[in-house]
């Protein structure tokens, strides 16, 4: 069974089984279950397996060739729903129904994937850079050098307003789970601010002008949403401030204006920006390893005994499930804003766009 490692983009890199036993995920990440030759190119095909209620559906299913056995996938969205993946060094790119194609070699393991409008976002261990997608020409680049060791994770959350927010983690199996590090790139500066060093892995997310995450409170139990803001005065180019109490490793997201954060076994927490509490209700929609902001409101990625492949429509007011819909086994990821789901079948990675 996939698993993603100790995350999304747009919402948003999490580990189906970390997630299980409570540790936060990470953004957009796969951990490949199979060997096999990386970055394939293969066409979309394969007959969908839709198990839907009215409301949500299976409308394309894309082949993208055999997973590595020794790099672990990720992914992000556009805003034109354009996919961005990378398997190792080489970054791919879906656009609509499409094969997949070359988008960016990056000439280092990808941790990290981000994307606007005009321009990717790509974080390996030498920092982030941007690159044109009109002209695949880079357009900065960005050292990310606050952690203690080396990044192994990160995701890349981009904000409405040039701002771009990135956390890396450097948990290994041997160091165990480690809390990340925030930065904020603003537009125009040569050199990322540390914003935090004390981020939950995973729960980063935006409302196109803040940023939110989850950090640890100091000395006590649970954990605390933070809003960070880009300042254009002041002495510090980023404010940061606590907001409400919150659930620890908790999944993140947002939509419909609010902040999701979704702690097991069924706690669905919402916060709208510029409020001061956190309003909660019971969630019915099963155990949700990913949550994900869509143009078809919220979503989960929800597991039953052995796989990881009921995709819910829920109702972030009652957190009622409203509709339903079983995709390829051992999917892991969850995407928007235009609804998709990375998994695997058969020892392929798949992705399959809903509506």
């Amino acid at each position: 069974m996939l698993a993603i490692a100790a995350v999304v983009a747009s919402g948003l890199l999490l580990s189906a089984c970390g997630l299980i036993s409570g540790k936060a995920p990470s953004a957009v990440q796969l951990t490949p279950s199979s060997t096999g030759a990386a970055g394939g190119t293969s066409a979309a095909s394969a007959k969908p397996k839709p198990s839907a209620s009215a409301g949500l559906r299976v409308s394309a299913d894309i082949d993208l060739g055999a997973l590595s056995s020794t790099a672990q996938p990720v992914a992000a969205e556009a805003p034109n729903g354009a996919v961005f993946y990378a398997d190792g060094t080489v970054v791919m790119v879906v656009e609509g129904d499409k094969a997949p194609s070359t988008a960016e070699h990056a000439g280092a393991k990808v941790l990290g994937l981000g994307a606007s409008a005009t321009t990717l976002y790509i974080v390996t261990q030498r920092g982030l850079t941007g690159y044109s997608r009109s002209t695949g020409n880079q357009t900065g680049h960005w050292a990310l050098s606050g952690s203690p060791g080396p990044a192994t994770t990160a995701g890349v959350v981009v904000g409405g307003n040039g701002d771009v927010w990135v956390w890396t983690d450097w948990a290994t199996d041997a160091s165990g789970y480690e809390y990340g590090l925030l930065y904020a790139v603003l537009p125009g500066v040569k050199a990322a601010d540390t914003v935090s060093k004390q981020v939950e892995p995973g729960t980063l997310t935006t409302d196109g002008t803040h940023a939110f995450f989850l950090a640890p409170n100091t000395n006590s139990s649970g954990a605390s949403l933070v809003e960070a803001t880009a300042e254009t005065g002041g002495s510090q180019p980023v404010s940061v401030a606590t907001v409400a109490p919150a659930p620890t490793q908790a999944l993140v997201g947002f939509s419909h204006s609010q902040v999701i954060l979704f702690a097991q076994p069924d706690s669905l927490y919402r916060f709208t920006p510029g409020s001061t509490s956190i309003t909660v209700v019971s969630a019915h929609a099963g155990q949700a390893v990913w949550v994900a902001g869509t143009n078809d409101g919220l979503l989960f990625l929800t597991c039953g005994k052995q796989t990881c492949d009921t995709v819910s429509q829920v109702d972030q007011s009652t957190g009622k499930s409203k509709h339903s819909l079983t995709v390829r086994a051992n999917s892991d990821i969850l995407l928007g804003p235009d609804p998709a789901v990375l998994g695997v079948e058969s020892d392929q990675l798949h992705l399959v766009r809903l509506s």
